[in-house]
């Protein structure tokens, strides 16, 4: 039955229902049987045309199914290919390349009330160490006796009632017992810092002698690739106008048509809009961080005042730790033999003096590191560069961010390094590795003299208030794209976009 014929039925039904008389009891009863019956014939009608909307449906289902990809496997491949690549990177040391500098900073901010993730965070710290071949024990724990008891009961025991009871025993009398573990770890890093070179110079080997890192870029920029692809197969499009994500009514042909002509010729190449479209993209990338590229100027313009600090700053470390090695012996060296409480108490303020001196140089070492590496960089020193080395060097960047907004929490400090981080090997990229430090050129002005060249219509002036609009412009144009070249209509997924609406209903 088409809607016509649906229409002329419900008329007549309507026409018959107003002329029934309902004067009396018998007329009444006969409405009311009359109304039955075309209720049944409705309902009738109804499930049929249900039937066939179903029916419809699924042969535009049948015309929609793909070849899905394993999105598991392919995320998994691309993280596999992603710790070769940061393995090989030399933006950052073997400290950050295994996860120290995290895992210290994670146990710096434990407390007693988090003693089971401290704990779980030092162990993970020995980790590190046990798999560049260092095995720790309780005497590479010397920054107090205190820190040396507790470590040989943590490493020792499997109870975790003593673990607990030792570490309370320890914390009220000496509170600084967290800041001692994480100074202790990074001394000890220091001291096996050619164990942690040399394994990474062995990962290092091993991974080029299998491939290339022109090879690993060009594999993980295919599977990349082939996730992003799947946002626009068929099945997903669809999937997105089913929900309401996106209103069918903007992919028509003729809005296809008022998309191209407010961007380009209609005769322009595809391929060129979607180069511009990785370009908008990418000043995307620049607009959202570029706070952490203007933090990495501003160093740089000063960076000579920065050469030879970081080495300095170590030497001086050393120094104040032979302080704290000759101070804990002479605490030893008391309880032992002259057992002089007063003097013993001294030399423990002592301690505790020397190691929160420590603290505070050995967080500024980590900060002086990157002041140096810039120190010395070129005048060449990319914006990509600069995004390189903040999203490889954790206390670094998580620094900066902690600056641009102080209600940063931890879990938005990851995300942003894993953007960073997939972004950084992407091989589309054409503004950010060609903008060096000393820059004065705007970049809009570049994209649009460039994009002007292609018959791209794109001004200087409206591209960063625009930005957004021109990302949203370019993914409707792919989309429409897409189901073009497809093996459905758009009539067809009209249909399928209006007949759930019924069916659902």
């Amino acid at each position: 039955m088409n809607k016509e014929l649906y229409l002329q039925m419900t008329n007549e039904v309507k026409e018959v229902l107003t002329n029934m008389p309902q004067n009396n009891k018998k007329n009444k009863q006969k409405y009311l049987v009359y109304v039955k019956e075309q209720l049944d014939i409705y309902n009738k009608k109804k499930e049929e045309l249900i039937e066939e909307l179903k029916k419809r449906n699924n042969l535009i289902l049948e015309k929609e199914k793909e070849i899905d990809i394993n999105k598991e496997t392919l995320e998994a491949t691309k993280k596999q290919i992603l710790d070769k690549l940061l393995i090989l990177e030399t933006s950052n040391t073997p400290y950050e390349k295994i996860g120290l500098d995290k895992t210290i900073y994670n146990i710096n901010k434990y407390y007693e009330e988090n003693l089971e993730s401290l704990n779980e965070e030092i162990h993970k710290a020995i980790n590190c160490f046990k798999e560049v071949g260092v095995i720790l024990t309780s005497k590479d724990f010397w920054y107090s006796k205190h820190l040396s008891k507790y470590m040989y009961v943590l490493l020792n025991s499997k109870d975790s009632n003593e673990i607990k009871k030792t570490f309370n025993t320890v914390y009220w009398k000496f509170p600084n017992i967290v800041n001692q573990i994480a100074m202790n770890l990074k001394h000890l890093y220091y001291k096996y810092e050619k164990n942690f070179i040399n394994y990474y110079k062995i990962k290092t080997q091993q991974i080029l002698s299998q491939t290339t890192k022109e090879k690993l870029i060009i594999e993980y920029n295919n599977i990349q690739n082939k996730l992003e692809e799947d946002y626009y197969s068929i099945h997903n499009i669809s999937d997105r106008f089913l929900k309401g994500e996106d209103s069918i009514a903007d992919f028509s042909t003729d809005k296809y048509d008022s998309y191209i002509e407010s961007i380009t010729n209609k005769e322009n190449d595809y391929d060129n809009l979607i180069k511009f479209n990785n370009t908008i993209k990418e000043y995307k990338m620049y607009l959202k961080y570029k706070y952490i590229i203007d933090a990495f100027i501003e160093l740089y313009k000063e960076k000579d005042k920065y050469k030879n600090v970081y080495k300095a700053l170590k030497n001086d470390i050393k120094k104040e730790e032979k302080k704290l090695l000759k101070t804990n012996k002479k605490i030893i060296s008391q309880e032992k033999w002259f057992k002089d409480n007063n003097k013993i108490e001294m030399l423990e303020i002592n301690v505790n003096n020397i190691i929160a001196g420590l603290k505070e140089k050995y967080n500024d070492l980590e900060i002086q590191k990157i002041n140096e590496l810039i120190s010395i960089s070129s005048d060449n020193l990319s914006y990509y560069d600069i995004l390189k080395i903040a999203a490889t060097n954790y206390i670094y960047i998580r620094k900066i961010l902690i600056s641009n907004n102080p209600e940063t929490t931890d879990e938005e400090i990851d995300e942003v390094i894993k953007e960073l981080t997939e972004f950084i090997y992407r091989n589309n990229l054409t503004i950010l590795d060609n903008l060096s430090v000393l820059t004065e050129n705007s970049i809009p002005k570049i994209i649009s003299n460039n994009y002007k060249l292609l018959n791209i219509k794109v001004e200087e002036n409206d591209l960063e208030s625009n930005v957004d609009n021109y990302v949203e412009l370019l993914r409707k144009i792919r989309i429409i794209n897409y189901l073009n070249s497809s093996n459905l209509s758009y009539d067809e997924l009209l249909f399928q976009v209006e007949a759930q609406k019924i069916i659902n209903s």
